[in-house]
């Protein structure tokens, strides 16, 4: 297999690991960036040790069974000895599973980032690589089929666009209000003649996309 088609189906591969995880809500990979996922996980952290501080496995207490109220003097009713903090120890091992949930979507972004970005870098994640680089931005479901100028190595040029789309995952969209692949919901796909297709899933975000892409255009430049 060649290296852009082995590229390709990593990206594919890496891309249904992004969609298909399931957990809690807001656990996603895409539901936020990296940082923000493990600061998600510190704060459920910091909540499972205040449930812990609260679980005593020596507590004990009675109380009727349940069914028993208003059953009257008929029956007999043996009273249950139970651990009145154990809700604590339970709510404590939620929030370590949400805690662990949260890590796991950081680490994927983490690692599709560094998939994505291997040919470039850091110091070029924190620029738009489309101004100057652009010959159309043709409007699509969704977003913009990208068509780059002539002496532009394509296959590159989609390569870093999917590695910028990646960087949103990791390090967020602040600061990157003129970039399309900073958008929500933003993607990098290819086309059936093999154009690079940049579209998102957030309705709301296709026409600030649209927008931003077609300033890169050379008439605005």
């Amino acid at each position: 297999m060649s290296d852009t088609r082995w590229k390709l189906a990593s990206t594919a591969m890496l891309a249904s690991i992004l969609l298909g995880c399931g957990g809690a809500q807001g656990t996603e990979p895409q539901d936020m960036s990296a940082a923000d996922h493990r600061a998600a996980a510190d704060a459920h952290d910091e909540a499972a040790a205040g449930h812990d501080a609260q679980y005593d496995p020596e507590a004990v207490d009675t109380r009727l069974p349940t069914g028993a109220a208003g059953g009257g003097q008929l029956y007999d009713w043996a009273e249950e000895v139970y651990n009145p903090t154990a809700s604590h120890s339970t709510a404590a091992r939620e929030h370590d599973d949400v805690a662990a949930q949260h890590r796991r979507a950081a680490a994927t972004l983490e690692a599709f980032e560094r998939q994505q970005c291997a040919s470039f870098p850091p110091s070029t994640r924190a620029l738009c690589p489309l101004l100057g680089q652009l010959a159309s931005a043709d409007d699509v479901d969704g977003g913009v089929r990208l068509v780059f100028r002539e002496g532009v190595n394509s296959d590159a040029a989609h390569q870093h666009v999917a590695c910028h789309v990646a960087f949103a995952g990791t390090q967020g969209r602040e600061g990157m209000d003129h970039c399309p692949m900073y958008v929500p919901g933003a993607r990098v796909e290819r086309g059936e003649d093999g154009a690079t297709l940049l579209v998102t899933d957030e309705a709301g975000a296709v026409s600030d996309l649209r927008h931003r892409a077609h300033a890169h255009l050379p008439e605005h430049s």
